[in-house]
């Protein structure tokens, strides 16, 4: 169980990440908090690695450049197909849209991988999505599909794709400041790209407002953490593992609200809390018990 503290954490840091988003989008437009957030990673990703003496490292090969430009380039296309969704689809139906990437992992894994999964696991993982709907606070009757939520699935699939890339480059012995720095680099160039189009930085002369500074500084901190735990876990376990785990996410976020503004979960909320987190330690349970049984088989 110890090797999933990674992702637990990597859960809350994002959820952080996730939270002060809500905020910051509220108040300007999101090219600008994308630049931001971007921005100040890149200022941190760059003080980091310059201490270490790791600088050095972002020569890479001409074989790994490509797929980390990609990684780059897929980093900013889920962040505005969300964003497009979230403008002109259904906010409701793309809560639960934005999730299915768990489903799209598993069918890469089966596909390409044969990584087998039992019928338990993915009821458990249909019955984690049924909770995160009650976390969400998601009613069937205000769910209807529109042709924009198509940008909904589009983010989960390039989410889903980003995360193998990425594993693929850590496999050919990427660093992973080194994957995060191209990461950053190439999607921060692409918002400053539509926010000069858009002219949407025209938004951070409103940066010293305390509340919106305090969520993009949360942000950008947070980014930087995603960055540095969520390539760990995927270089420590399957990405079905890491995507299922981080479907606490909407759970996190409701500690978070009540922590910052005092709200109280309602009683449907609770009860997919307990669903969401009964149902992760169930399938973390039968992957466990899956690898004792396929370790004890190899010998």
């Amino acid at each position: 169980m110890k090797k999933y503290s990674v992702v637990v954490l990597l859960a809350f840091i994002w959820a952080a990440y996730y939270y002060s988003l809500g905020i910051s989008n509220k108040l300007i437009d999101p090219f600008a908090t994308g630049v931001f957030i971007r921005l100040l990673t890149f200022l941190i990703l760059t003080m980091v690695m310059g201490a270490k003496g790791r600088l050095k490292a972002l020569r890479v090969s001409q074989a790994l450049l490509p797929r980390l430009v990609l990684i780059g380039c897929m980093g900013f296309l889920l962040d505005i197909t969300a964003f497009l969704g979230s403008r002109y689809g259904n906010a409701a139906t793309g809560s639960i849209l934005l999730k299915t990437d768990v489903l799209m992992v598993g069918a890469i894994s089966a596909v390409l991988y044969r990584q087998r999964f039992s019928g338990k696991e993915w009821g458990l993982v249909a019955v984690m999505l049924a909770g995160v709907a009650l976390v969400l606070g998601i009613e069937p009757a205000h769910l209807s599909l529109q042709w924009a939520d198509l940008f909904y699935l589009l983010s989960a699939f390039f989410v889903s794709v980003n995360a193998f890339i990425i594993k693929s480059v850590q496999k050919d012995h990427c660093p992973n400041d080194v994957i995060a720095y191209y990461n950053n680099a190439v999607t921060l160039v692409f918002f400053l790209g539509a926010s000069l189009v858009t002219g949407a930085l025209g938004d951070l002369a409103a940066i010293a407002s305390p509340p919106l500074l305090t969520a993009l500084l949360v942000g950008g901190f947070g980014q930087f953490f995603v960055y540095v735990f969520y390539y760990q876990a995927l270089e420590r376990l399957p990405v079905w593992n890491v995507k299922i785990i981080l479907l606490l996410i909407p759970v996190i976020t409701l500690f978070y609200d009540f922590i910052v503004a005092g709200a109280l979960p309602t009683p449907g909320k609770l009860a997919g809390m307990v669903i969401v987190l009964s149902s992760a330690v169930a399938v973390i349970r039968l992957q466990s018990a899956g690898q004792k049984i396929s370790s004890a088989l190899s010998k």
